[in-house]
């Protein structure tokens, strides 16, 4: 299955592992560790799927706005 056929959730939960995965031995209370997982995590996300596209022309208000729709979208995949 490609980056593209896979959800934005699933990208992200695969993201988070690998991060995981390549920061053994760094203390899980580190801030550098979480933020390590939280950038995996939002890059594997920046590319929108069609479902959260879809949601965000539908938003018509703020960029702010039409995002977090998107974002609701994809947690829905």
């Amino acid at each position: 299955m490609t980056d593209k056929e896979q959800s934005p959730l699933e990208r992200a939960a695969r993201a988070a592992i690998e991060a995981e995965t390549n920061m053994r031995g760094i203390d899980l209370g580190s801030p550098l560790w979480g933020r390590e997982i939280a950038r995996a995590v939002l890059m594997a996300v920046r590319s929108p799927s069609e479902k959260m596209v879809e949601a965000g022309k539908e938003q018509t208000d703020f960029a702010a706005d039409a995002w977090a729709v998107m974002i609701d979208a994809a947690l829905g995949e």
